[in-house]
């Protein structure tokens, strides 16, 4: 969820459109020239990690610090940073992932 015109989905948008706009150039076709089978795998472009990538960058210039690791692994509880609340890993499939029932 976020809230109307979040700046982190703001930066989400442009970063999609720049890794679309990227394809697009490197196969000499416009943007609505690019097809399937120019993009090696949908996830990476439009997926989870380019919207963590983007979040994390967006809150990053709005803290006006670094995100990185220390403030977004090992959670066992979510956590608030800036405006965004970041959930442990736990918190997606975790009987997939072998984590720990508590």
């Amino acid at each position: 969820m976020a809230k109307p015109r979040s700046p982190h989905i703001e930066m989400v948008i442009q970063d999609v459109m720049g890794g679309l706009k990227g394809i697009a150039k490197e196969n000499h076709v416009s943007l609505a020239g690019v097809t399937i089978d120019m993009i090696s795998d949908v996830v990476d472009v439009t997926g989870p990690k380019r919207m963590t990538r983007s979040i994390v960058r967006s809150l990053g210039m709005q803290l006006k610090e670094p995100i990185g690791d220390k403030n977004t692994s090992g959670l066992f509880e979510p956590r608030l940073v800036g405006d965004v609340l970041i959930l442990p890993s736990a918190a997606f499939a975790a009987r997939q992932a072998d984590y720990p029932v508590n």
